[in-house]
């Protein structure tokens, strides 16, 4: 009668017949090794009930790894053809790892380089702000001021009935060229802001010159000039 191996012991071993039969079969250490098929010579007397259950469980696991096995192989042996099913799994699964990190330091990336103007801007005005001053907007009123080689100037008027007032830049220098930002802000008397107005100097240059017209409502009470930036 023909049984497979199911447990091992020091000088026996625990077998099932094809008729779902447990018997105890004498064994050498080593002779045999689980899942091998023997052949029994005759049915022991006593066969090993209190065997049953546990030997089922061990056989029904034995079957399950045997058969997942085998299909695991077939199915990744189908779409990986070359090389070993386990090695090319475990390639493409540490390959989707790798494009994920790469993924989200992208996207780090994107963002650090989206905040990037905002913050070298927000530098900018703190280290490079050179110049801020209030002025009590007047009708008729004209400012002339050097700061250090840009020459500001404004006039506060009234034409077709719009009040306005002129600020105009020069670089008076004879070498550098300055590039930075003047903020224009009309202020209510209470402090809040009325309007602004940014004007851009790119490299403006010795002798060049640049001016803006600014129009205003009703209750401005103050201009206030900040000019920000370097020469280079």
């Amino acid at each position: 009668m023909k049984a497979v191996v199911i447990e091992i012991h020091k000088n026996y071993c625990i077998v099932m017949t094809g008729d779902g039969q447990f018997l105890k079969h004498k064994a050498g250490a080593g002779s045999v090794e689980i899942g091998d098929e023997v052949v029994i010579s005759r049915v022991p007397e006593t066969r090993m009930a209190r065997f049953t259950v546990r030997g089922f469980a061990v056989a029904a696991a034995v079957l399950v790894v045997i058969i997942g096995g085998i299909y695991s192989y077939r199915y990744l042996s189908k779409f990986y053809p070359v090389g070993s099913a386990r090695e090319l799994a475990e390639a493409e699964f540490n390959y989707k790892d790798e494009a994920q990190a790469e993924t989200v330091v992208t996207e780090e990336a994107e963002e650090a380089a989206a905040t990037a103007p905002e913050l070298e801007k927000s530098a900018i005005d703190e280290v490079n702000l050179i110049y801020e001053r209030d002025f009590s907007i007047e009708e008729d009123t004209m400012v002339d001021e050097l700061i250090d080689d840009l020459y500001l100037k404004y006039k506060i008027f009234e034409s077709d009935g719009k009040k306005q007032i002129l600020i105009s830049f020069k670089n008076v220098g004879d070498n550098l060229s300055f590039t930075g930002t003047a903020d224009i802000i009309i202020l209510f008397s209470d402090g809040s802001i009325l309007k602004e107005t940014h004007i851009e100097l790119v490299d403006f240059g010795p002798q060049e010159e640049k001016e803006e017209t600014v129009i205003y409502e009703k209750g401005a009470a103050t201009l206030r000039i900040r000019l920000g930036g370097g020469f280079n």
